[in-house]
């Protein structure tokens, strides 16, 4: 028997209007057919729920756009490949019009010899400087003026116009990095697409999703998010839509919904079921607003009796979930699976 749409607020079960997920793939048959209500597992239900809101977190707040920037914003930290000038006033013998870091954080500067100053900020660098020609002047005079920056890279990724490392300053900003990448490519027609949300990833565990089109639009600077060396930037191709495919597939990840992708399509771009997947009772989650709902899709009943009812097609956000087999081991499966997603890999991400 179908398992019917089950809602958030914690009712056991819900008779739900005609095409509330859309007109299914195929030929369109069944497209108006009523859901049966029936009694749900809701314990199950709020895992499935739970499991759709860890993999897309909300959009961050203002808050949070500040605290993710940190106190390093607006520092910039010498390494391999910066290029600077020293001048020291009145001293010749000990400027530098061009100076150039090694890959391994050293810098040969007159008197004072080879010395490490990766990871030093500008003022720490000039004062360390300082210091280490007092032994030769009296009150030295020292600047530094940096002439390249080349230690500071940031991984630009998506619906950029030239994804790659770029260079950044110590005060880029979000949108700066953006234009840094060519900006938003644009289509055959020559418009760019709308850009809704972009990623900012920091090391292993802090990422951050930006509303892009606040900050655009209208003009929430708040968001703009300053940059740190090593973050990873990613504009999703295909911003209209992004759906998500999870559990026991070949490739789990990001789907992009470029054109219609039913349930059926979205698990044959995941690589199709593992030999451990229950196709029995595959789950589309979907979140609606301040609710979400849940559908069980019989995959065997629907392909062997070509019955393309609930192949439904994919909204923004929804979630394909495939379990293991076994009813019994559901509970058990979810309850280690949960604990450990904090987010879908953000970097697997597959098209139609």
């Amino acid at each position: 028997m179908a398992l019917g749409l089950l809602c958030l607020s914690g009712c056991a079960s819900v008779v739900t209007e005609p095409g509330r997920y859309g007109v299914p793939a195929g030929t369109g048959e069944g497209a108006n057919a009523p859901y049966q209500r029936l009694d749900q597992d809701q314990d199950q239900v709020n895992q499935l729920l739970e499991l759709r809101r860890r993999i897309e977190p909300p959009l961050a707040t203002s808050e949070q756009v500040k605290n993710f920037t940190g106190a390093e914003a607006g520092i910039y930290r010498l390494g391999p490949g910066d290029e600077f000038s020293l001048l020291v006033r009145g001293r010749e013998d000990a400027s530098v019009p061009l100076a150039t870091v090694s890959p391994d954080g050293l810098v040969s500067l007159p008197r004072i010899g080879l010395v490490k100053i990766q990871g030093m900020s500008l003022p720490e660098a000039t004062d360390f400087v300082r210091k280490a020609l007092e032994q030769y002047y009296i009150d030295p005079e020292v600047t530094l003026l940096m002439r390249s920056f080349k230690n500071n890279k940031v991984l630009m990724l998506g619906q950029v116009a030239n994804p790659g490392i770029i260079h950044i300053p110590a005060s880029a900003s979000l949108l700066e990095a953006i234009a840094m990448a060519g900006g938003v490519v644009k289509d055959t027609q020559g418009n760019s697409p709308p850009i809704n949300r972009g990623i900012i990833g920091r090391g292993k565990e802090q990422v951050i999703w930006i509303d892009l089109k606040d900050l655009i639009e209208n003009g929430n600077l708040a968001l703009n998010a300053r940059l740190q060396n090593g973050d990873v930037v990613l504009i999703p191709q295909g911003q209209a839509s992004l759906a998500y495919v999870l559990g026991e597939v070949r490739n789990q990840g990001t789907l992009l919904l470029r054109s219609p992708m039913s349930v059926l399509d979205a698990l044959t771009q995941a690589g199709g079921l593992t030999k451990d997947a229950d196709p029995s009772r595959i789950y589309l989650v979907r979140s609606e607003k301040n609710s979400g709902v849940v559908e069980q899709i019989n995959m065997e009943t629907l392909v062997e009796n070509a019955d393309f009812r609930k192949n439904y097609i994919l909204r923004e956000g929804d979630l394909v979930f495939v379990p293991q087999r076994g009813v019994s081991n559901f509970h058990y499966y979810m309850s280690r699976l949960l604990p450990s997603l904090t987010l879908m890999d953000l970097y697997n991400t597959t098209g139609n």
